[in-house]
């Protein structure tokens, strides 16, 4: 039986309340006690609103080692550090680092006057600066992101409080402004409710396709506030929305019990509505790196959205084909993951562990090194002692040498190494085990043959050895010789689910 004991490398980012002068993890050698930074500040000025903005800007984790460009999250109330912008990075930390969703860039847009910049109509009855406001996002803070940051043309508003009316008006108002929202009670503010109905009217008139995708969080109270009469038009507004609404707007509706004043931004069910299949189902199977790369063109086409394959899911991927027998393909994947990641943890850590798997210790040293200088781990620093160890004295790393020569050159070597014990060479079941399965996968199945032997005549007790050289002589045809290395192997492990296995199926 293969055994090849595989890890996750993950890598732990924390958050604090308080934002910071750099994105990503807090650098090395800072003073106990000091903040960890998760974002940047940014200003810029606006001659649209004849004032200076303050913008909370946060890439994704590996944004600097990376070569991606990537969609934008626009979060309004961004000065709201702790209520809404750790919110939204901790809930993106989650689902992106396990594939849910895509990476984003966050940039949270600080207030200044929330009411006369958001709403539509004022509270007062005068007009509201909603329409100024879009034309300072699309004139001017759009285009200061994209040329700051690597970005893709997907843009996603989260609105809380008055960002609710500002979404749903700026859905009718302009509706290419954003392919995506995340809106909180967008009926909350009298005054703004007969335009909204009006403009909803007027975009459903027009019904312009779109790949566009509404998720409305309401509630019924915040604090001494109650909007159960505002939901109620709302949905009523809605529901006669719905029938005559543009061919491919998605719009989700979610009633949440929130008894605090300044409620969650309750991110996680949207961002799993809106991005809905973004991790692939087990069925039908991505076998290959051409499923995965269809799988993601295919979901991108109906999403609007250029889709890089997400390093969490093809390390997860390379470890199925791996586990599968398909090495060739496990390598693919991680090669081409590579290219889009160069310096990830999990990445580098699956090609090293397949290189020395694959007797390439070279490259796992070259590998391993890197992984080193990256973030020191006491794993890194055991596989190249082991690859140090195996250049001065392993016996299979010499056979292996020897049987690229022929069977005949390797027995030759082998007696050699057992008439000159020489001190510095060593046996390692492991390694015997690893070079046989190398050699069944190259189809040398005399060679595999002989090394499997060999590990099973050094180790007579150990019932793995016996169960891989069973599954030697099975794929060599000596079903005889099968049997009895599987019968040996049981005897020694009653817990041999393998070999009782195989030796079913051989008996029949």
């Amino acid at each position: 039986m293969n055994h090849c004991r595989k890890r996750l490398w993950s890598l732990a980012l924390m958050l604090t309340a308080g934002l910071g002068m750099a994105g990503g993890p807090a650098p090395a050698g800072q003073e106990d006690g000091s903040p960890v930074a998760i974002g940047t500040l940014r200003r810029m000025h606006s001659e649209v609103l004849k004032e200076d903005r303050t913008l909370s800007i946060r890439v994704p984790a590996d944004y600097e080692q990376s070569r991606l460009s990537y969609p934008v999250i626009y979060l309004l109330y961004g000065d709201h550090a702790e209520g809404y912008f750790n919110e939204v990075v901790f809930t993106l930390d989650g689902l992106a680092g396990g594939a849910e969703i895509p990476e984003f860039i966050v940039v949270g847009i600080h207030n200044t006057d929330r009411y006369g910049n958001l709403l539509p109509v004022h509270f007062t009855g005068r007009p509201g600066g909603a329409d100024t406001f879009m034309d300072f996002l699309e004139k001017e803070l759009f285009p200061f992101v994209e040329s700051k940051y690597r970005t893709k043309p997907y843009r996603l508003l989260i609105g809380p409080q008055a960002g609710g009316p500002f979404g749903l008006y700026a859905l009718a108002q302009r509706p290419t402004l954003f392919n995506a929202m995340v809106l909180e009670n967008p009926f909350s503010a009298p005054a703004s409710r007969e335009i909204l109905q009006a403009k909803l009217r007027d975009y459903a008139a027009g019904r312009p396709e779109t790949k566009s995708a509404v998720f409305i969080n309401f509630f019924d109270r915040t604090g001494f506030q109650d909007h159960s009469g505002a939901n109620k038009t709302m949905n009523d507004a809605l529901d006669a929305f719905d029938p005559v609404k543009p061919a491919g707007l998605r719009i989700w509706r979610r009633h949440v019990e929130e008894p605090t004043f300044v409620p969650s931004l309750e991110l996680k069910q949207p961002f799993r509505a809106i991005f809905a299949g973004f991790y692939p189902p087990k069925e039908p199977a991505l076998g290959s790196l051409a499923d995965i790369l269809a799988y993601y063109r295919d979901k991108g086409e109906r999403l609007g959205l250029e889709i890089d394959p997400p390093e969490f899911f093809l390390a997860v991927k390379s470890d199925d084909l791996t586990r599968a027998g398909r090495v060739a393909a496990a390598r693919e994947v991680l090669e081409y993951a590579l290219n889009l990641y160069p310096s990830n943890a999990n990445v580098l850590y699956r090609l090293g562990n397949l290189s020395f798997d694959a007797g390439d210790l070279d490259g796992a040293e070259t590998i391993f090194r890197k992984l080193q200088e990256l973030g020191p781990d006491p794993y890194f620093a055991s596989r190249l002692e082991a690859i140090q160890k195996m250049r001065l004295g392993s016996a299979a790393l010499a056979l292996s040498e020897a049987l690229k020569n022929g069977l005949r050159t390797a027995k030759a070597r082998l007696a050699e190494l057992e008439k000159n014990k020489d001190p510095k060479t060593y046996y390692d079941e492991r390694e015997f085990n690893a070079l046989g399965y190398r050699l069944l996968g190259q189809d040398k199945l005399d060679q595999a043959v002989f090394v499997f032997e060999l590990n099973a005549r050094r180790y007579p007790d150990s019932w793995n050895a016996h169960d891989s050289l069973g599954e030697a002589y099975v794929k060599a045809g000596r079903t005889k010789d099968a049997l009895r290395s599987f019968e040996r192997s049981l005897r020694l492990n009653p817990d041999n689910a393998n070999a009782r296995k195989m030796l079913e199926a051989l008996r029949r």
